[in-house]
């Protein structure tokens, strides 16, 4: 406009300029409305699919707690995430969103427990599930944070001298610890009768606590119809603690499934056309336990040679020799009492 000379309106150049001008500008507008449209469609299916993303972290930062269990239970945010693409895949497809999201929860959820817990000690598997379940739970608020201190600490907090005093007729069968824990659990709304209940009833509350298997039969006070299956838990855990896992198992198979109440049996054929060739599978051992045999039987299965060498003063040598022969020609190679050979697997 500042070089144009004579009438605007007569300038052909400016006026196309004009007009190509107010074309880009709809175009432009036109982009701007389509990304803002794409943003919110986007911005909904991440939402839609946050409660992977919430189970996701409910299972990694378990996985993560277990190390407070035992210093050897370590996994990788990277080992995770490769978890958290199996259970993806895995999940049955469904056009219906909601249950494409549910399955790929379920399958999630069943493949880090699996693998995760094949590396537990046994001792501590059915503790890394227990969790695993409480975990959910809570998230869902199907479990109070109150509900899961009783379960954890019961009445070990409390003071004999500083509580309701526990009736001279029941000392005999309910001993200190008991009464604290029951103490405890009255805290709970669903339990603010026990007290009363166990101390004005306690013929049927003895003989329910004297049954082999408190959790099977009928529970005292209609609490087999009142309370829910965890609350019941919560119960046995109080009376009979020597009940807790049993019924912590019927917990965990309304909870998650019944195939997390069964277990996984570790199957070493499983797991080797699971991994790959750069990761090496560890094996922790247990005093007596020896799983040469099975790893050599599995070699002799797949036709795959498989060298061992016992680990110890003066092996890293041989070790060395065999690792280098077995890369070149494909082979296996079984290193044992490799504590002993901390030096050459770093």
């Amino acid at each position: 406009l500042f070089l144009n000379i004579g009438s605007l309106v007569e300038d052909e150049s400016l006026i196309q300029v004009l007009a190509d001008t107010k074309a880009t500008s709809k175009e432009v507008n036109e982009k701007l409305t389509i990304a803002a449209e794409t943003e919110i469609k986007i911005n909904a299916a991440r939402e839609e699919f946050r409660p992977v993303a919430t189970r996701g972290s409910i299972v990694y930062f378990l996985i993560v707690e277990m190390s407070m269990v035992n210093v050897m239970y370590q996994t990788s945010l990277k080992q995770f995430l490769g978890l958290f693409e199996i259970g993806r895949q895995k999940a049955q497809a469904s056009p219906i969103t909601v249950k494409r999201i549910q399955n790929i929860i379920e399958s999630l959820t069943y493949e880090v427990w699996k693998y995760s817990s094949r590396g537990l000690y046994e001792r501590d598997k059915n503790l890394f599930t227990l969790l695993l379940a409480l975990k959910i739970d809570m998230q869902k608020g199907n479990v109070k944070s109150s509900e899961f201190q009783v379960l954890i600490k019961g009445g070990a907090a409390l003071d004999m001298n500083a509580v309701e005093p526990r009736p001279d007729k029941m000392k005999k069968w309910l001993t200190d610890m008991t009464w604290l824990n029951l103490v405890e659990l009255s805290k709970l709304a669903h339990f603010s009768q026990v007290l009363r209940q166990v101390v004005s009833n306690d013929k049927v509350w003895y003989n329910w606590f004297l049954s082999d298997a408190p959790e099977e039969v009928t529970f005292p006070e209609s609490y087999s119809t009142s309370l829910d299956t965890f609350k019941k838990l919560l119960l046995v855990r109080s009376f009979s603690p020597d009940r807790t896992l049993p019924m912590a198992k019927k917990y965990i198979g309304e909870s998650l499934g019944f195939q997390y109440a069964e277990g996984y049996i570790l199957s070493l054929e499983a797991m080797w056309q699971e991994s790959d060739k750069r990761t090496p599978l560890v094996c922790f051992l247990s005093m007596g336990s020896d799983p040469t045999d099975n790893v050599l039987g599995l070699s002799k299965k797949q036709n795959i040679p498989c060298g061992t060498i016992s680990m110890g003063q003066g092996q890293e040598v041989h070790a060395r020799r065999l690792l280098q022969q077995s890369q070149q020609e494909g082979r296996w190679i079984l290193l044992q009492n490799c504590h002993l050979g901390l030096g050459f697997l770093e």
